[in-house]
């Protein structure tokens, strides 16, 4: 999914209020619950950055493991949901494949729920980086890293405490406070919280021009001569159809970029021209 840390101490900020505002954490012991009383926070608890694709791939292949009995879907088919209590409902921490899978089936009876009792905002945000269990997807390096620059923006850790949460090295924590003081004093004006990790690491390398070129143009460069003796003769039509079978849906990718690149005067407003807090997701770093 797609957030700004913004999004993230905005969901945050939100649910401690709830959490102040509502009732007492239930007493009673739960194992199960019906699915449609779990609720979502995906700016809060959802740390896994997946695309839609993998992501419907991964509910459809849990879905094919439910099986219902009697008693509703069988413990041991799928990890039980890790659930919390934000003070008027039941929050999904960590599971939402698995809670996506039951609602794809319509599953008929509640189902198999962890609850992560007397927990504080903190624990539950930690609870959701997950252990990687074989039912979940991979927890990513850029997933943690992300996750790591949400929390540094939200203050009072150190780098200790991050790198434990997150699972990154202290020498990330440093990177980053190290490009938050040269952005604010760049950009005193801008709030860094717009902008994720990915964008901070591009904003870092797209100012450098090398022979008046910007990297991306260098690299197009690089590109073109490597493969510049396999396109002679080689109609649009057959590059086109070339490049959907190599990666489907790459054609659309690249009309999508190239009427984002036309509409570059769209980011004069910003304190840097190449990059926005909705530059496309797939920026690595």
């Amino acid at each position: 999914m797609s957030k700004t840390p913004n999004d993230f101490l905005e969901a945050r900020k939100d649910a401690e209020k709830r959490m102040a505002c509502g009732s007492p954490e239930p007493t009673k012991l739960l194992r199960t619950l019906p699915w449609m009383q779990i609720k979502t926070i995906p700016e809060l608890f959802q740390q896994r950055h997946i695309d839609e694709e993998v992501s419907k791939g991964h509910v459809q292949e849990l879905a094919r493991a439910i099986k219902v009995g009697l008693r509703g879907a069988h413990q041991d088919n799928l990890a039980p949901i890790l659930v919390f209590w934000i003070g008027d409902a039941w929050v999904c921490v960590d599971g939402h494949h698995r809670l996506k899978a039951y609602q794809w089936v319509d599953h008929p009876h509640s189902v198999p729920v962890e609850v992560l009792r007397g927990a504080t905002m903190e624990r539950a945000v930690q609870a959701s980086l997950g252990n990687n269990a074989k039912t979940q997807l991979e927890l990513t390096p850029r997933c943690r890293t992300e996750a790591a620059w949400r929390l540094e923006l939200a203050g009072g850790y150190s780098k200790t405490a991050i790198a434990k949460l997150v699972g990154v090295d202290e020498s990330s924590i440093a990177n980053m406070r190290k490009a938050l003081r040269e952005f604010k004093t760049a950009h005193p004006s801008s709030d860094p919280k717009d902008f994720t990790w990915a964008h901070m690491r591009h904003w870092k390398r797209e100012p450098l021009e090398r022979d008046g070129k910007e990297a991306t143009v260098r690299k197009a460069e690089q590109l073109l001569r490597r493969v510049q003796k396999h396109l002679k003769g080689v109609s649009p039509e057959v590059l086109l159809i070339a490049l959907d079978l190599r990666k489907p849906g790459m054609v659309g990718e690249l009309f999508k970029a190239h009427g984002e690149a036309m509409a570059r005067t769209a980011y004069q407003g910003l304190p840097f021209e190449a990059v926005s807090s909705r530059a496309p997701e797939n920026l690595e770093f």
